[in-house]
């Protein structure tokens, strides 16, 4: 694949993130499945998530040598623009010649009879940032006052989520939170119960290409340093599942003993299940459920590459009356990773940060809310409730254990609630607690 597809196919795959709201995640392992050369894998993925990292400072950037508003742009040329900018301004491999000669190429390319023609605005404006860098504005500094503006523009956050995080978090580790948004994701990996050991996991994706390291935080994790390790044949036997080291913490609060009834109602992608799979042995039984069916076939095919035939997967809605279980039927664990806003993990999609609001959160809350009041109906007495969300807002995470609490007084904390976040630790951002219903 020559650069200048590589660049188109970054093109392509952006366009689709900010008009169709498909995941750049998703598009970007689909690259991988179709196995394209992977130094072209490397310089899309490098494109995509660069730019919306990046993007919020990109257009301050752009806003310093155009005459016309941002917002007032075409959104193709302004999406050219971001996508040459970023190279110009973060790639040094990269010739700014070969940044704005393919950028004003694929403008032209793309306008088929449309008007106006993009081409030369593209190429005037990129031409100014290689003539004048001067013009370039630095990244914004927070001073003495208001440090959100700022910090929005530096790290490109939105202000009103720098500003939460500030009033939650304070400055120190929102600027941790932010700094580690904008940084890429290790791949962690998890071995399937004790039919691995960690140490001889490591040595023979070593054989193989890939270089890990142990976990610092997880027992048994393995942290992917170098290689591809969803292209080895350790992958293919079902030796170990993709998962970071927060999830796996959550994972952990399950406790399945031997023989122990599990249920999962949000279980897509599936390691929650698989980790009580591998507790919970032969005698045991691990009902795996999520509300789509797709993501309900990966649960299965994940389970039938691991050989977990003690975990059962339907497509189900957990968030009304209408569950798929007899009035009788109760679990010794019950998990409820809840579907969430997604702000413990912006560094695996960046465009979360934009597509979050303050009405999808409440509306999120809302939804929390039923599952957790269908989910309590399922575990038995003496039982435990494991609720978890991928999510830095205390709406999602300590404030519904305080309403649920209240709501059902027959449930108590039996640990300490778990709360990861982004920064030195390299972890997701998480929150969880387990909680032991009376009787």
């Amino acid at each position: 694949m020559a650069r200048a597809d590589a660049r188109r196919l970054a093109f392509n795959i952006l366009r689709r993130v900010d008009r169709q709201g498909a995941w750049s995640s998703a598009l970007l392992a689909a690259l991988d499945a179709d196995r394209i050369d992977q130094r072209d894998v490397a310089l899309v993925t490098e494109l995509v998530l660069g730019v919306l990292r990046r993007r919020l400072r990109l257009r301050q950037v752009l806003s310093a040598y155009s005459a016309r508003p941002v917002d007032r742009i075409d959104p193709d040329a302004l999406l050219l623009l971001e996508l040459a900018l970023y190279q110009m301004l973060y790639l040094t491999r990269v010739p700014a010649f070969a940044a704005v000669s393919e950028a004003v190429g694929l403008a032209r390319a793309m306008r088929r009879g449309r008007a106006p023609d993009a081409a030369p605005f593209v190429n005037g404006i990129l031409r100014a940032v290689g003539r004048e860098p001067g013009r370039i504005p630095p990244p914004p500094s927070p001073g003495e006052g208001d440090p959100a503006p700022a910090l929005s523009v530096a790290h490109s956050c939105p202000e009103w989520l720098v500003r939460r995080w500030l009033a939650c978090f304070g400055r120190r580790i929102t600027g941790e939170i932010l700094e580690a948004q904008n940084l890429p994701a290790p791949a962690c990996l998890q071995p399937v119960g004790e039919r691995i050991a960690s140490a001889d996991l490591r040595d023979k994706l070593r054989d193989e290409g890939v270089e890990t390291v142990a976990s610092s935080w997880v027992p048994g994790i393995l942290r992917v340093e170098r290689g591809h390790p969803w292209r080895t044949k350790a992958f293919a036997r079902g030796d170990f599942y993709i998962q970071d080291e927060a999830s796996a913490l959550v994972s952990r609060m399950v406790a399945a003993a031997p023989g122990d009834r599990v249920l999962d109602i949000c279980a897509a992608p599936g390691g929650k299940s698989f980790e009580a799979a591998s507790r919970a042995g032969e005698t045991g039984i691990v009902v795996a459920a999520d509300l789509h069916p797709a993501r309900a076939a990966l649960i299965q095919a994940n389970a039938a590459r691991m050989r977990l035939d003690r975990v059962a997967v339907l497509a189900a809605d957990f968030s009304g009356d209408a569950v798929p279980f007899r009035p009788g039927a109760l679990f010794d664990y019950v998990v409820v990773d809840a579907p969430c806003t997604g702000t413990g993990v912006i560094r695996r999609n960046p465009e979360i940060r934009y597509r979050v609001t303050e009405s999808s959160l409440a509306g999120l809350v809302a939804l929390q809310r039923r599952l957790l009041r269908s989910a309590v109906l399922r575990v038995r007495p003496g039982g435990a409730l494991i609720y978890s969300v991928c999510s830095l807002e205390p709406e999602e995470g300590e404030r519904q254990i305080a309403w649920l609490s209240g709501e059902r007084p027959d449930l108590v904390a039996d640990s300490g609630p778990l709360r990861t976040t982004p920064g030195p630790s390299g972890m997701d951002g998480f929150f969880a607690a387990r909680l032991r219903r009376a009787g």
